[in-house]
């Protein structure tokens, strides 16, 4: 049972859209890779309001998944 999740809403600039939605396709499996992953969503709402959702039975798999996805600082 999952309890846990991590939303992110993710908005293009008008001419990228095309480009966020190849890079939501290939995150596919880099999603399959990961271990405590059960599901995940992806969606577009409009032309560039975009979304993802990574449901996960545990924290570990929210924070792990949050962590190797985030962009380096």
């Amino acid at each position: 049972m999952t309890k846990l999740g991590l939303p992110a809403r993710i908005e293009a600039k008008p001419e990228y859209p095309e480009k966020v939605e190849a890079l939501l396709r290939d995150a596919v499996q880099l999603a399959q890779q990961q271990e405590h992953t059960v599901t995940w969503f992806a969606f577009r709402q409009d032309a560039t309001t975009f979304g993802s959702s990574t449901p996960s039975p545990t924290s570990r798999g929210v924070r792990g998944t949050s962590r190797e996805r985030s962009p380096p600082r």
